[in-house]
């Protein structure tokens, strides 16, 4: 899913989707997905360097993905939809409304209790080997960049940054993650439970680990290229939603009442449920992945 709430640098996405060209693309790749672009430019009746223009502005966008497969006597570049949903949100409060940010490392977690597959990455190498849990309770986990596991959850506490006299009217929880499972798992589903307090804020299903091109800040040394989804979780007077769409009715009353003295805020991440989907969860910070963040919180007020 894409979820706007910035028209200004959403331009070329519009600018993309524009050209009738384009969206005759899009609707053949909906049809026949993962079409090479010989088969695509003869569809079209256009050349193959009037196609590959054409795929650059739809791939920069990330409306479709591009890879190589290797045949008998060479590659050939397949073509695939990379987005199933397109959220607009003209009404998002970070384009007037006043805030305070705080952000906490992916490394920076208060607690958790997780199983394998798992690890953590610093900026520059592996911090410690993999698929063992008890690392994840050393001290050196607050330098984590990236961090994994396939069962369990991790928790993020923040503070309350608002003074007296400030009303709170939204927060906003925004993150880069995706599902995690063996090897590079596309096609791995994991169920996502997000939490304030142990209370339930939404459910986000990933399809699985995103590799369709390399993450722009995913260090060379890393062998998967990675990246994952960017998701903003909103919690208003009316309720919650994850990238603009209706998660649950936990609401800015609810969450008032949650807070306490240690935690105004007690973000919980959890792929606990199994049951629902097999896969784990890799959370990116600000060296790895397409965003230069970890977990940010905003808290709005008036």
């Amino acid at each position: 899913m894409l979820y706007i709430n910035n028209l200004e640098t959403a331009r070329p996405l519009f600018e993309a989707l524009a050209s009738p060209t384009r969206t005759k693309i899009i609707e053949l790749l909906q049809q026949t997905p993962d079409m090479n672009m010989d088969t695509l430019a003869k569809s079209l009746g256009i050349t193959n360097g009037a196609l590959t223009a054409h795929i650059k502005k739809l791939s920069d966008c990330g409306i479709i993905n591009v890879k190589l497969h290797s045949m008998e006597h060479g590659t050939q570049k397949l073509c695939s939809i990379g987005e199933s949903k397109l959220v607009i949100d003209l009404l998002d409060k970070t384009l007037t409304g006043q805030y305070e940010r705080l952000e906490l490392n992916v490394g920076q977690y208060s607690c958790c209790q997780i199983q394998p597959t798992c690890g953590l990455c610093g900026r520059n190498q592996p911090l410690f080997d993999f698929d063992i849990p008890h690392y994840f309770k050393y001290p050196e986990h607050f330098n984590a960049e990236l961090v994994w596991f396939c069962n369990g959850f991790i928790t993020y506490s923040f503070p309350n940054p608002l003074t007296k006299g400030q009303t709170l009217t939204e927060v906003q929880i925004s993150l880069e993650l995706s599902s995690e499972g063996p090897f590079l798992a596309r096609d791995y589903p994991a169920a996502i439970d997000f939490y304030n307090h142990d209370r339930l804020l939404g459910r986000h299903i990933s399809p699985g680990e995103f590799d369709e091109h390399k993450g722009k800040l995913t260090p060379d040394w890393w062998f998967y290229g990675q990246y994952g989804e960017h998701l903003t979780i909103s919690i208003t007077e009316s309720g919650t939603c994850i990238n603009g769409l209706e998660a649950s009715s936990y609401s800015i009353h609810d969450l008032l009442n949650d807070a306490t003295e240690d935690a105004f805020f007690q973000f919980k991440i959890s792929c606990e449920d199994q049951n629902s989907a097999k896969g784990g969860i890799m959370l990116f910070g600000k060296g790895f992945g397409d965003l230069p963040q970890g977990i940010v919180m905003k808290v709005f007020y008036r």
